[in-house]
């Protein structure tokens, strides 16, 4: 049997834009499992997302006690 990924990079991108809770437990465990490493320098690949915001976005995610949802 084989498998097939998709670019880990674009997953994550795909999942932060979403924002899903979800979504977001899922980059960080691809964080911990280290398939996403550094996003930012391959930004320019994916020009219709705004590297600050993103960035905004990546780092909610990534915060060590998790996401902070408002309600």
């Amino acid at each position: 049997m084989t498998y097939y990924h998709y670019d880990f990079y674009a997953q994550a991108l795909a999942k932060i834009e979403r924002g899903h809770t979800q979504d977001e437990a899922d980059v960080q465990e691809m964080i911990r499992g280290r398939a996403i490493d550094q996003i930012e320098p391959l930004l320019y690949r994916f020009p219709a997302i705004d590297p600050a915001s993103f960035r905004r976005a990546v780092e909610r995610v990534c915060r060590p006690e998790g996401p902070q949802r408002t309600p």
